[in-house]
């Protein structure tokens, strides 16, 4: 039995400083908003150590695991010290987060209702109509493509055919004024 009331005792204690740190964290913590409130302390900071006074109190705060800014938006909300006696700073601060997140989806409600087995329904012939669309379209183009390579390899054929009839062409138009050319030069000797 002894053993137990060791330990029992030792949660009463633990419990008894966990107040006392939190009431102590609210002392601390409206310390630090009054300075930070303080327009030449703002000043100072600004002008002559080149920071914001937010995070020159996060130096301050650093052994809470709190930043400032976290601990002023729960003394704000919270600003009783009774309330940080009955819960502890983060309860407060993940209350303030949840409520934060409730506020916001309740002004821009992302999720709409479930819809009813005959929206489903309705929703299920739709997709099916559409894919049977796109199946078909698909179906069209693929059938446009495969016309279009023909096509195209017909074309390209008929190019290298006329390509070749060209350079035939050329040569023999080359070779057809060679000729001229020496009858012509043939043509002058004579008279």
């Amino acid at each position: 039995m002894s053993t137990q009331m060791k330990w029992s005792q030792k949660l009463i204690k633990n419990g008894e400083l966990r107040t006392k740190g939190a009431l102590l964290l609210w002392e601390r913590t409206n310390l630090l908003v009054e300075v930070y409130e303080d327009e030449e302390f703002r000043l100072h900071c600004l002008e002559v150590i080149k920071r914001n006074p937010e995070d020159r109190l996060d130096d301050d705060c650093d052994d809470t695991g709190f930043s400032f800014l976290d601990l002023m938006s729960v003394m704000k909300r919270f600003p009783e010290k009774e309330q940080w006696e009955d819960k502890h700073p983060k309860r407060l601060l993940a209350q303030i987060i949840a409520d934060g997140k409730e506020k916001r989806r309740k002004e821009n409600p992302t999720e709409r209702p479930r819809p009813s087995k005959k929206e489903l329904e309705e929703l299920a012939r739709e997709l099916t109509a559409a894919k049977a669309q796109v199946n078909t379209i698909k179906a069209d183009r693929e059938e446009q493509v495969q016309s279009l390579q023909q096509r195209y390899e017909v074309l390209r054929r008929e190019n290298q055919e006329l390509t070749r009839k060209l350079s035939h062409a050329e040569g023999r138009i080359a070779e057809l004024e060679r000729v001229v050319s020496r009858e012509l030069a043939a043509g002058f000797q004579e008279r």
